[in-house]
C-alpha cells in the first residue's frame, strides 16, 4: 500500500468507506459477484506524464516502473478489484466533467440489463499532489 498512488489509495478508501456505510459486512462474498468502475476527469495521467518526461529527460534506462504502473488509465480500479476481490468487470471512464456521472449511469444500465448484479461506482475530479514523493 506504501507504493500505491494517492489517486490508488483514494480509491480504495472510498470504496471501504462506501461499503461500510451500506453495512456491507462480508466484503470478500460482496464482491464476488460486484464490478467495479471508475469515472474521473484525469485518472492516472500524472503519473503518466512523470514516466515519460523522465525517459526524456533521462533515458530510457532511468525510466521508473513504478510510474509505469500507477500511470496505466485503469490503475485505480484494477488495484481495487485486487484488494477487494472485486470477480466482476473492471473500467474506467476518463476525460470529462461528468465522467462520474457516466459510471453511474453505466453501472445502472449494466444491472438493469443483468450483465452485473451489482457494482462498485466512484467519481472523482482531479486532485493534485505530487506524483514523484508518493511512488519514491
Amino acid at each position: 500500500m506504501r507504493r500505491l498512488s494517492p489517486y490508488v489509495k483514494y480509491t480504495l478508501a472510498a470504496a471501504g468507506l462506501a461499503l461500510k456505510d451500506a453495512g456491507v459486512t462480508d466484503v470478500p462474498a460482496f464482491c464476488t459477484d460486484a464490478s467495479a468502475i471508475l469515472g474521473t476527469t484525469h485518472g492516472s495521467t500524472g503519473f503518466s506524464l512523470d514516466y515519460y518526461g523522465q525517459i526524456v529527460r533521462e533515458g530510457i534506462n532511468a525510466a521508473n516502473p513504478l510510474l509505469f504502473a500507477e500511470g496505466v488509465p485503469n490503475a485505480a480500479a484494477a488495484h481495487l478489484s485486487l484488494m477487494m476481490s472485486v470477480k466482476g468487470g473492471c473500467q474506467t471512464i476518463i476525460g470529462s466533467r461528468t465522467a462520474g456521472l457516466d459510471a453511474l449511469r453505466l453501472a445502472s444500465a449494466r444491472i438493469g440489463q443483468g450483465v452485473w448484479n451489482r457494482a462498485l461506482v466512484r467519481g472523482r475530479r482531479r486532485v493534485q499532489f505530487d506524483h514523484q514523493r508518493s511512488v519514491s
